[in-house]
């Protein structure tokens, strides 16, 4: 499993533009399979400073990991705590916008020359939109660079137009040109509007107490009104009650307010940004920046002609957007890294635990009910063949296998891997989605075998597996199913909280739906039971010393993604998960674990002796 190490300029879950983008692509990324911790770095960002606590977190992360640190964080960071990470990891910065034209007037003007010192001292850098890309590259003296723009979400289309609502998604700061939409307002209020301000009131205290007695003075108040910051369904909401999106920022690098309005059917006024860079469409009025006659004017103009607002929706509805999952492929694109299925390295690794772990038991049991004459024998999800090489060896019969796999990647290996270490084993392999059972009604096979797969697997899934063994009477033999045990040694009084995460994210869709996760093993048994089978299962956990850092910090680094990915979900904090990671990560060489699994083996009933 590949991980990237993620550094947040503090709290992660802030939903602001840049944070949003951070939470959403580290979802997208590890839905392909790309494992992702966060790590949050309090500061007075993006200002530099000496904080020992940044040496620390940054210490614990893994020599060789491909990082990316915020572009807000990055110059703030001591050159010293800088050139370490750089020494030892692939560090890219995702820069969100450039930070002189984010501050407020008077901020120092030798940010911009910090910011491109800082980037400089990067492996690389990737920006959330072209203009910002074109703006680093000028700065840098360099001919291009890479942008990943953020994606949108599936989104039902706005309705069309019911009352003149318009909504406003900024957060309420100087940059974002509240004072110069409420006075636009002011001058059409003969028309009949309202307006919904969504975004952090708490930035700029002075600024929201400017806007609100501005919106006192022109006479507004019963018709706009400040909501402040809303979470997802909030946002939803608001977007779906509105008929209008209007945007009014001095400058703005992308602004993903725009694109997720117009993905949903709903038309813009906006001042220049990166999202409307290159879109035409009649769906988007852009009216340069700091432009009161212009902006009053295009105001007028759609509010003042029902018609007109009409045409304008319907010209958003014909618009499309890249999506997350698209855009997080793109990102894997510019970081080199694997993004699909299981990493070949990991595969590897994990082979001499999944050997030990496993019931010898089961495997001379079922060469007793197969008998002594030659058998063809079926492993789903052979990945490299693990499971192959455990179980042929002992049995005594001869042996044709057929190896199930629909990754590619890993069937291309398989071979080299089966030759050198089971040069005389009888197999084929055969590329195949096996959420597709029924595809494999032509083979003549005499048992089934998986390993490490129930526990992904759907219910829906493992209902159509019992269904399929119960079809063709075979004995199936299914090891290594994760069933959400970890035991930590030392213990720590996090462990709890983190392993509840983590088993969340074991149900989570990984390819088949949401699954059982844990109770898969449990779940395969009562329906083998139900349909006829003798059922015998025994644990076959993994057993990690301490004295093996390299597997302890796979599992941890593992375990810290997926609990990271699903701490929102089983309410449990990501600064608490970051914390924990950073401290297990500081033991490495005195902490070992322990994790659970299942092996589990069927024999329809005439088959039992």
């Amino acid at each position: 499993m590949n991980t990237v190490h993620w550094l947040s300029p503090g709290d992660p879950e802030q939903r602001t533009g840049g944070y949003l983008y951070n939470a959403r692509m580290v979802e997208a990324l590890q839905s392909r399979g790309v494992g992702v911790v966060m790590h949050s770095l309090e500061g007075p960002w993006p200002w530099p400073g000496v904080n020992p606590g940044h040496g620390k977190v940054l210490q614990d992360i893994p020599d060789g990991s491909v990082v990316i640190a915020d572009g807000l964080l990055w110059p703030g960071l001591s050159e010293s705590d800088r050139s370490f990470l750089c020494q030892r990891c692939s560090v890219w910065v995702v820069v969100h916008s450039l930070l002189d034209m984010e501050m407020t007037p008077g901020s120092p003007s030798s940010v911009a020359a910090i910011e491109m010192e800082a980037l400089s001292q990067a492996h690389g850098w990737f920006a959330t939109s072209e203009r910002t890309a074109n703006l680093v590259c000028e700065r840098l003296g360099v001919e291009s660079g890479q942008y990943v723009i953020p994606g949108t979400f599936p989104s039902r289309h706005h309705e069309g137009p019911q009352r003149n609502h318009i909504l406003n998604v900024a957060t309420v700061t100087e940059r974002k040109g509240h004072i110069l939409l409420v006075d636009a307002l002011a001058q059409i209020s003969d028309l009949d509007w309202t307006l919904d301000v969504v975004g952090a009131l708490d930035r700029d205290v002075e600024c929201v107490q400017r806007v609100r007695e501005r919106i006192e003075k022109r006479g507004l108040t019963e018709r706009i009104r400040l909501i402040g910051e809303l979470d997802e369904s909030g946002i939803d909401g608001a977007f779906a009650s509105a008929d209008l999106l209007v945007h009014t920022a001095s400058f703005e690098a992308f602004g993903m307010g725009l694109t997720e309005a117009l993905v949903r059917g709903l038309p813009v006024i906006s001042t220049p940004a990166g999202a409307l860079d290159g879109l035409e469409s009649s769906a988007v009025d852009i009216v340069p920046s700091e432009d009161l006659d212009a902006l009053v004017c295009s105001l007028r103009t759609v509010l003042a002609d029902r018609d007109e607002l009409k045409r304008r929706t319907v010209a958003a509805q014909s618009l499309s957007f890249p999506d997350w999952p698209e855009q997080a492929e793109h990102l894997v694109q510019v970081l080199g890294i694997e993004s699909e299925g299981f990493s070949i390295d990991w595969l590897r690794q994990r082979e001499p635990y999944d050997h030990t772990a496993r019931s010898e038991t089961l495997v001379r049991r079922l060469g007793q009910v197969l008998g002594p004459k030659p058998v063809r024998l079926m492993e789903l999800a052979t990945g490299l063949g693990s499971g192959t090489r455990f179980v042929s060896p002992r049995l005594m019969n001869q042996q044709h296998w057929t190896l199930v796999d629909h990754d590619p990647r890993l069937l291309a290996r398989l071979s080299q891997e089966m030759d050198v270490r089971l040069p005389d084993l009888e197999y084929q392999v055969l590329e195949h989605d096996i959420r597709n059972l029924q595809g494999l009604k032509g083979h003549s096979i005499d048992a089934v075998l998986t390993q490490a797969l129930l526990d992904l697997a759907s219910d829906e899934w493992l209902v159509s597996l019992a269904d399929w063994l119960t079809q063709q009477r075979m004995p199936f033999l299914a090891s290594l199913t994760v069933d959400g045990r970890v035991e930590w040694t030392p213990s720590d009084s996090r462990d709890a909280e983190v392993q509840h995460a983590f088993r969340t994210h074991q149900t989570f869709d990984r390819g088949f739906g949401a699954s059982p996760g844990p109770l898969a093993a449990q779940r395969m048994q009562q329906l083998l039971l139900d349909r006829g089978f003798d059922v015998v299962v025994e644990e076959s956990d993994w057993i990690i010393p301490p004295e093996d850092v390299r597997m302890v910090g796979a599992m941890l680094d593992g375990i810290a993604w997926a609990a990271s990915e699903a701490a929102s979900h089983a309410d449990v904090s990501t600064n608490m998960v970051s914390g924990w990671y950073r401290d297990r990560k500081s033991s490495l060489g005195t902490c070992g674990l322990r994790v659970g699994h299942i092996d589990l083996l069927a024999i329809p009933k005439p088959l039992v002796e």
